[in-house]
């Protein structure tokens, strides 16, 4: 008698620690039942059928994509700056910072099609950034791209935030921290601006001689 009131007493703790689950704040609890969603729970103190239903959150807090490690070459993921061509087809690479979060009304679309946040921004936020990113900076020569860099910035943020919110995402911030051109488009810039000093000095001297003799 015993030990069949220690098995019932022990089945009936597990039966009920097994009904509640705790959602975590900044999350959303997906209820399944045999794989279909069966609701949406809130952060804090849920129910659910033991063994039938099971728990699994989803994060809706802010997500940070960094595509800004000290100017790795290439499309690494997560791990370097994005390679692309400007207009004028210089070589370039972008260094940006998107910070995301998933629509907390849509985490069932998100659960349904990619199961965990980490399978959505590798499939679909991750190569979002990087086709937007690479298709705007077609659209300005080496140079607007330096001296535009604020129009760049914010037309590459009105599309994302276009692209995300028709999946389910909100965009929150979007920062260019850096453009990386080829050594040679470089060392022509810097040609091209000491020619031009250069130059500036050399009026500025025959100016000079002018005044001289003048006077």
């Amino acid at each position: 008698k015993i030990v069949t009131h220690s098995i019932i007493a022990l089945v009936g703790l597990i039966l009920i620690f097994g009904s509640f689950v705790t959602v975590a704040n900044g999350t959303r609890g997906v209820k399944t039942r045999f794989g279909a969603i069966v609701s949406i729970l809130e952060p804090g103190l849920n129910f659910k059928l033991p063994f039938i239903e099971r728990v699994r959150e989803i994060s809706v807090g802010t997500m940070t994509v960094n595509y800004d490690k000290n100017g790795n070459e290439g499309d690494s993921r997560d791990s370097s700056q994005l390679s692309g061509a400007s207009k004028d087809l210089q070589d370039v690479f972008i260094g940006v910072v998107v910070n995301y979060r998933v629509d907390s009304t849509k985490v069932s679309e998100v659960f349904t099609q990619y199961k965990t946040v980490e399978e959505y921004q590798a499939n679909f936020i991750e190569p979002t950034i990087r086709e937007v990113v690479k298709q705007t900076s077609a659209q300005y020569t080496a140079e607007e791209l330096v001296t535009k860099r604020a129009e760049y910035s914010d037309k590459v943020n009105a599309t994302l935030t276009e692209r995300f919110q028709a999946k389910w995402a909100t965009l929150d911030k979007f920062n260019v921290t850096n453009f990386e051109f080829s050594q040679s488009f470089t060392q022509a810039i810097e040609n091209k601006v000491t020619a031009v000093q250069n130059a500036e000095a050399a009026k500025n001297k025959l100016e000079q001689i002018k005044f001289e003799a003048q006077q």
